[in-house]
């Protein structure tokens, strides 16, 4: 395990769609998998997933019987913390952008909050090199890491990484 980074992050899923790209943070393959069951797209039918461990191996679905991912594991490459970091940047501009869309004002005033102030509660990657820092920054955002007690996650979180897809 890195240094510091959140203990229960070890799988990184980047998913991208036409109206752009969110991430969301497992502790493991079992976990993503009990998350997705059922789970549909709500605003694109097409969306592009990209798996990644915590040091930026890309990982990749193992699948079973018919084409059903049983599992996700590690690929040949070497590892890519630059490209998990540069996907994370964009999940965040993409995040802000849909912040400040007239659309989802109404969304964010149920939640007692400006456009601006949600904002304000995203992660901010600028100079950050490390994959590892980014992870932490990130983790409330797109992990569980702020989620209230007995919840899978912040309203925010939801927001952010589930009211999208």
């Amino acid at each position: 395990m890195s240094v510091g980074l959140p203990q229960d992050v070890n799988l990184i899923v980047i998913a991208t769609s036409a109206t752009g790209s969110r991430a969301h943070f497992y502790p493991d393959a079992k976990s993503l998998l009990a998350a997705v069951v059922g789970l549909g797209t709500t605003a694109d039918a097409d969306v592009r997933v990209e798996f990644f461990d915590k040091q930026g191996v890309r990982m990749h679905p193992v699948v079973a019987g018919k084409w059903q991912i049983v599992g996700i594991a590690p690929g040949v490459d070497d590892p890519g913390p630059e490209i998990v970091l540069s996907r994370l940047r964009t999940a965040v501009g993409d995040v802000e952008n849909f912040l400040l869309d007239p659309a989802t004002e109404n969304a964010l005033a149920r939640m007692k909050l400006s456009p601006k102030e949600a904002v304000a509660r995203l992660p901010r990657l600028d100079g950050v090199t490390d994959l590892a820092e980014a992870i932490r920054r990130c983790d409330g955002t797109f992990g569980h890491g702020d989620a209230d007690t007995g919840h899978d996650g912040s309203l925010l979180h939801n927001l952010f990484v589930h009211g999208i897809f």
